[in-house]
Parts: C-alpha cells; sequence; structure tokens
C-alpha cells in the first residue's frame, strides 16, 4: 500500500487527475531487488526477511503489520530493529514509487528534501545539506559526494550508513 499511496500522493500534489497504479509485478520486482544492508545479518537471513516483507507488500500491509510481521517471524530481531528494517524499506518504496510516478507524470525536475523528523535524533549532516538540491529527474543527486536517484536509493552505491532510517524525500519541481 506504501506504494500505491506514494504514486497517488504524487500525483495529488501535481494536480493530476488521473489513478496512479504501479503494476504488483514492478512491486514484487522492487522488493526482491532490494540489498541486504542489515548489519551482522547474513544474506540467508535477509532473504527470508526480504521474502516475509514481500508477502507482508502483497497482502497490501501497513509499517506496523510489517513491523510485527517480521518480529514475530524472526525472534533474534529485537523491536528496534524490526522498526529499523520496516521504516527503511517502507521509506525505499515509497521514494521509489514517487519517482515511478514522477516520469509517468512527465516531470522534468526533482528536489531533495530533508525530512527534518523530531524522530530523528543524529540526522546526517550530508541529507541536511543536500535539503533543497535541484536535479534533472535522471539525474542523480549528490550527497555528500554519495550518488542517489531518490532518498533511500541503493542502486548507484549507497551504503548503508545513507539508507538505513533515511526519512527525505524527493519532490517534483521546476528547472532551477
Amino acid at each position: 500500500s506504501a506504494l500505491g499511496t506514494a504514486g497517488q500522493q504524487l500525483y495529488d500534489e501535481i494536480g493530476k487527475d488521473s489513478v496512479w497504479r504501479l503494476p504488483s509485478q514492478d512491486a514484487i520486482q522492487f522488493v526482491q531487488d532490494r540489498a541486504n544492508l542489515l548489519a551482522n545479518v547474513p544474506d540467508e537471513i535477509h532473504s527470508e526477511i526480504m521474502q516475509s516483507v514481500e508477502q507482508g507488500l502483497q497482502n497490501g500491509e501497513s509499517r506496523k503489520e510489517l513491523m510485527a510481521r517480521i518480529s514475530a517471524a524472526f525472534d533474534e530481531i529485537g523491536r528496534s530493529r524490526a522498526e529499523t528494517i520496516a521504516n527503511t524499506e517502507t521509506a525505499a518504496a515509497f521514494n521509489y514509487s514517487r519517482d515511478k510516478a514522477m516520469r509517468e507524470a512527465g516531470v522534468t525536475h526533482k528536489k531533495w528534501l530533508h525530512s527534518q523528523s523530531p524522530l530523528i535524533k543524529e540526522p546526517r549532516l550530508t541529507h541536511l545539506e543536500a535539503d533543497g538540491q535541484i536535479q534533472p529527474i535522471d539525474e542523480p543527486f549528490d550527497v555528500g559526494g554519495v550518488q542517489f536517484m531518490r532518498p533511500a536509493d541503493d542502486s548507484l552505491g549507497a551504503g548503508p550508513e545513507d539508507i538505513i532510517n533515511c526519512h527525505c524525500v524527493a519532490i517534483p519541481t521546476e528547472a532551477p
């Protein structure tokens, strides 16, 4: 549901009247392509976690339901760890869908926004410095020397230190 909600919110923000739909295969592929960013978690356990997350996404479960699914399936993962995983994967899915929706809507430029969330006790300085950065839709953001096509994106080599618990978003904007 996060994938669909994010895309529709983007359409609503730019005043596009049509309903945005992410093909279910795109959503499944997104989950399957996520890299293992979990510290000290073997790829085998990561794979099991992602299969559980994939099943939850297919069922349309919320972030809270995903947390419960992860906690129940893996007793060795504590509540805060499950919350971190759920937050990280939901944010990645949210930004993935917003990016797809922007492209489908014909948006030409995107802007990086730091969330300013009070839940973030120690915000990443590089993410704060990137706040307001504008790029063409097909160009990556440069966040402290790390390349991102969208917040929480690991496709260009961003590591866990730049992705885990990132609450930043990309919004459509005019060319500078």
